[in-house]
């Protein structure tokens, strides 16, 4: 970017009060601008005297809303950015102008940034649930938080299984409805780094004084190991029971030795048990059982559906068999060299290899063609 970036006053970013600041400049085209006006339907990063928005950093999303003039103009943030010390609004300028010592007025996505916090809160409870449930060893690989989901990676050597992922359901929700008190407190990194329990992303360098946030104490100096602390710019909420609830919809891995576990919560998280819930009762209705008797009938048609494929299977190897020997039988001899060519019933590649080398045994020094017709329609040849 061309030009020098203006520092932004953040610290307002905490808070959900509408503020008000004054416009510096903006940057277009990768220059930064700091004189004239901004005119309607140009789409700019908007720099600002000071801020409420969260500028994206620590794996958390930037926040979005609208900047009004009570000249008239609207624009729209579609993304904050944090370069460097200042803050770039990232949107449009639907209607009016906008002119470098203007003041505005700054508004959050409110609904959005809400979600965004029931997910960096739990988080944190999601950390100290792995490490309660896997072992105090597991360290942060990193994260990502938005208003859909909680994405978490973290050091582990293999999948957790579906008990483990239940276990830290259960300590994540059962802090979730203790309602605890979440604070944050900025003080002396290395007076933090002092504190139980306290947790870091490794590789991540933290400010001098650093932002503690604790779950449960009311100050980090009584936090305990069995509390989650951790250093943390983020936004969270003021109680863990505005989280609502809290699920795990998936875990994969990310490179060796590093798992990573996406979870929702709030409105996401409840859809979905809504969703499960309806899957199982269309399931329960279907086979006319209960919901304990369920995962027993499904094993037991699995195995039914085993034993049938074995005997279509043996069923197509016979009718394999029998077109593969009309064709030795029709098979014509050139000059001591037996040709065999013609059509036999669809069946898998390891089905036709074995016809070929049965049918190059029977016939001894041969040319050995066989088609057929797939179910969608091409043909098959080997």
């Amino acid at each position: 970017i061309r030009g020098e970036l203006p520092r932004t006053d953040d610290s307002p970013k905490y808070a959900p009060e509408v503020i008000e600041a004054k416009v510096v400049g903006w940057i277009k085209d990768n220059t930064v601008i700091s004189t004239g006006e901004l005119k309607a339907g140009e789409n700019v990063a908007l720099l600002l005297s000071r801020t409420n928005f969260y500028g994206e950093q620590g794996g958390q999303v930037g926040d979005i809303g609208t900047i009004r003039s009570e000249t008239g103009a609207d624009f729209e943030v579609e993304d904050s950015q944090r370069l460097g010390d200042a803050v770039l609004h990232l949107g449009v300028l639907h209607e009016g102008k906008l002119a470098v010592g203007g003041t505005v007025t700054l508004t959050q996505g409110t609904y959005r940034r809400l979600d965004i916090m029931r997910n960096h809160t739990a988080t944190h409870l999601l950390n100290l649930g792995l490490r309660e449930v896997l072992g105090g060893d597991i360290e942060q690989k990193g994260s990502l938080v938005d208003e859909a989901k909680t994405r978490f990676d973290f050091s582990h050597g293999s999948p957790l299984t579906p008990d483990e992922i239940r276990e830290v359901e259960v300590l994540v929700n059962q802090r979730i409805m203790r309602d605890l008190p979440v604070h944050a407190t900025t003080m002396p990194l290395a007076t933090a780094k002092q504190l139980p329990g306290v947790r870091a992303v490794f590789g991540e360098k933290y400010p001098d004084p650093v932002r503690v946030v604790a779950i449960g104490p009311d100050s980090p100096e009584q936090a305990t190991h069995d509390d989650s602390v951790e250093f943390c710019g983020g936004t969270h909420l003021p109680r863990t029971g505005i989280i609502g609830t809290f699920k795990i919809i998936s875990q994969d891995a990310v490179s060796k030795g590093v798992r990573r576990v996406t979870g929702i919560t709030g409105n996401a998280a409840f859809h979905h048990v809504q969703k499960l819930s309806s899957t199982v009762e269309r399931l329960t209705a279907s086979f006319s059982c209960s919901v304990e008797e369920l995962p027993t009938r499904i094993e037991a048609l699995q195995e039914e559906v085993k034993k049938l494929q074995k005997q279509v299977q043996k069923g197509n190897a016979g009718d394999l068999n029998s077109a593969a020997d009309r064709v030795l039988e029709t098979a014509t001899e050139i000059n001591g060299v037996k040709l065999l060519v013609g059509a036999v019933p669809a069946g898998t590649a390891e089905a036709m290899r074995a016809q070929v080398d049965r049918l190059r045994q029977k016939a001894g020094t041969s040319v050995i063609v066989l088609g057929w017709k797939n179910e969608d329609g091409t043909a098959g040849l080997v």
